[in-house]
């Protein structure tokens, strides 16, 4: 698969790296000479273009046009939308990746052929709450716009829900609830199932159904 990235900041290097140990072919475009230097050293199969990524004479050189990938790594949106227009109209790549700064910029991505959009902040936030929520649940995805979520669950001694049939917790219809079989299989969890101390259950759905039902199921019973 050809890769081109955009961005030969840190992530940019490290994308480069993951997918050069993936036999990938890796272009790399970036205007900070320093950065090009390294990432050159850095990811030494990559090819290391340093330049205006908006210069449709440089994009040419790099074989854009005969790219599968554009990944956008970092940059202002603004930037990034019209590297994306660019790429997906111009040149006609056939799948873009970007990062996003501000999530009210979505649909401006969305105008412009962005196929993916991860966004920073939820990035972050979901980091945080996965590390805040550590003792007892662990946030696993989110989706870019924040409304599909999936959590890891494992029931705590002290737990209210021990004891508890699954039916016990009305869960809603946006919710789905999964535990891991003896043979390590996800598979639906039944309404006379007992939960145990000590149990790994998976929830996954609209996230506000999910965060509820996250809330009851991590709830100390002597609380």
């Amino acid at each position: 698969m050809n890769v081109t990235i955009v961005g030969a900041g840190e992530i940019g290097r490290t994308l480069a790296e993951y997918m050069l140990k993936r036999n990938h072919d890796v272009n790399i475009i970036d205007h900070e000479e320093d950065k090009c230097k390294i990432v050159a050293k850095e990811a030494g199969g990559a090819v290391v273009y340093r330049g205006n990524v908006l210069d449709e004479e440089l994009l040419k050189h790099t074989g854009l046009d005969s790219t599968d990938v554009l990944v956008i790594t970092p940059v202002d949106d603004d930037l990034a939308i019209r590297i994306s227009g660019l790429a997906k109209k111009t040149f006609g790549v056939p799948y873009i990746i970007s990062m996003m700064d501000h999530d009210g910029n979505i649909e401006k991505f969305r105008e412009q052929g962005v196929d993916v959009m991860i966004s920073q902040t939820k990035s972050v936030l979901q980091s945080f709450e996965s590390a805040l929520d550590k003792a007892r649940s662990e946030t696993l995805h989110m989706s870019h716009e924040g409304d599909i979520k999936l959590v890891r669950v494992e029931i705590e001694l002290d737990n209210e829900v021990i004891g508890w049939k699954a039916s016990d917790l009305k869960l809603p219809k946006e919710c789905m609830l999964i535990h891991l079989s003896k043979k390590e299989y996800p598979v639906h969890v039944e309404d006379e199932h007992v939960i145990q101390a000590h149990e790994i259950f998976y929830l996954f759905g609209k996230s506000e159904q999910v965060e509820n039902m996250r809330e009851l199921m991590t709830r100390s019973g002597t609380s």
